[in-house]
């Protein structure tokens, strides 16, 4: 008797600069904001920094984009080219689109698919600044910190971006947001500087479900999406650089960059109930 065929599933992910997305006082950035949902209206006028609108216009603006451009993928558009992100076809995973967006320092990302919860995040350096320890108490269970001042001081910052995006994705996926104690998700970098995942078995049963991918989209920016399988499938992920600087598309110099910036897949695993407590974490470098 054959085995059953192990369920697959892909993730999309797009990420583009805000600039040549939207500018927040164009007539485009009111087309954005008119369809906002009110929550998002509501978010939107809370922030004050002009960037940081822009920011989430743009976010906005490539949500939308990559919603229609996998509809129409799924629906077998004809005659023209695709739209940006239409090779997203669906590969028979049932359910609804899952989408979750992020911005941070004027770049921002979009990851979206069917059959798994997705999350994603991107941080920039300069959020960070040069005192990385100073954020580590929001964002790092004691364990990790002391991992963290045992690391060089020019590399601090970078893990704890590192470290930052992989608790927000995953977060996200789970669909708790702030609500999920950060201390469940621990990230270990081994000598070589790879990361290392554990999640906490009051988050999950069974970590083979969890998928995790990492990447640079600038020299600035670090990247993380997330996403949980309903089963212990195969998920695959394809990353895309969606427009350059002047907003007409990735010219051949970015879409090489980005051809060496593909994401690397985090190893994830399941921290036992004894392990639970972040005493009992294993010990970082």
């Amino acid at each position: 008797m054959s085995a059953a065929p192990t369920a697959r599933y892909e993730v999309f992910a797009a990420y583009a600069r805000a600039r040549a997305l939207v500018r927040e006082g164009a007539v485009g950035g009111a087309r954005v904001r008119a369809a906002l949902s009110p929550a998002e209206r509501a978010a939107f006028a809370r922030l004050r920094p002009a960037g940081a609108r822009r920011d989430y216009l743009a976010a906005h603006t490539l949500a939308a984009a990559m919603r229609a451009a996998m509809r129409a993928a799924e629906a077998g558009s004809r005659g023209g080219p695709p739209p940006a992100g239409a090779r997203v076809a669906d590969r028979g995973a049932a359910g609804p689109l899952a989408l979750s967006l992020s911005h941070a320092g004027g770049v921002v990302l979009c990851a979206a698919g069917r059959g798994c919860a997705i999350g994603a995040d991107v941080e920039s350096l300069a959020n960070v600044g040069h005192e990385p320890l100073a954020l580590t108490d929001e964002v790092l269970a004691p364990s990790e910190q002391r991992a963290l001042r045992a690391w060089p001081t020019p590399v601090r910052a970078a893990r704890l971006a590192c470290s930052w995006t992989v608790k927000e994705a995953v977060a996200k996926a789970t669909g708790l947001g702030v609500g999920l104690p950060f201390a469940w998700i621990a990230v270990r970098w081994d000598q070589r500087g790879a990361p290392r995942v554990e999640l906490d078995a009051r988050l999950v049963h069974d970590a083979r479900r969890w998928w995790l991918w990492q990447w640079w989209p600038s020299a600035t920016h670090v990247a993380t999406v997330a996403a949980c399988a309903p089963s212990a499938a195969r998920v695959t992920i394809r990353v895309e650089p969606l427009l350059g600087e002047d907003g007409t598309g990735a010219g051949r110099g970015e879409r090489e960059a980005g051809e060496r910036k593909r994401p690397d897949l985090v190893a994830v695993v399941r921290v036992p109930l004894h392990q639970q407590h972040d005493a009992d974490f294993a010990q970082g470098p």
